[in-house]
């Protein structure tokens, strides 16, 4: 089942698989009930949403994230067994890669089911961090060498779709994460 959830890191120019999977010890021994919680970035596509665009003699430094908690599966869901649920999620970040909104469509609306994985989602995207966005601003010397006049750590969105699955067995959480490659950052 991970496997498809695996996307390409570019690390130095390198390409490699970032993946991680860990068993969450059930709170009641006797459960024989799996919840599988994961994640994967997820590409938007142009509509509707701001993007940041750098001007001449601006570069920017990709936010990339640091640390990535996967959501627990709602243990009150469990004896429901609701068919396996993926749940997109905005999550805007501040200057500082701290996660400080979730914006899920629908959520005004959601039904009891869908509340509790949202806050699901929230506890553990409060968790994650990210490096700063950085836009640097760049002019040229005397010499014609270019340098770092001035930058700035504009807040930023990433897309996420969150998994949400019950299986037999002991409970397991799956997670992987994408770096960012474009040069321009959503703005929440």
């Amino acid at each position: 089942m991970i496997g498809r959830y695996l996307r390409l890191m570019v690390l130095g120019g390198l390409p490699l698989l970032a993946a991680c999977v860990h068993q969450i010890r059930p709170d009641h021994p006797s459960s024989v009930v799996e919840g599988r919680a994961s994640y994967r970035e997820q590409a938007q596509a142009g509509g509707g949403t701001a993007r940041y665009s750098l001007a001449l003699g601006e570069s920017a430094i990709q936010p990339v994230a640091q640390i990535q908690v996967a959501p627990r599966y709602p243990v009150m869901l469990i004896p429901l067994h609701l068919p396996a649920r993926d749940i997109p999620a905005q999550l805007a970040v501040d200057g500082n890669g701290h996660v400080y909104n979730v914006i899920v469509p629908g959520e005004a609306t959601a039904d009891p089911a869908l509340q509790a994985f949202v806050a699901a989602i929230r506890t553990a995207v409060a968790q994650w961090r990210f490096s700063p966005l950085i836009i640097q601003h760049m002019a040229a010397d005397a010499d014609g060498n270019s340098h770092v006049v001035d930058q700035s750590r504009p807040p930023f969105s990433q897309f996420y779709v969150f998994h949400f699955e019950l299986k037999n067995g002991v409970p397991v959480s799956g997670s992987v994460a994408r770096a960012a490659v474009d040069t321009e950052a959503v703005r929440p």
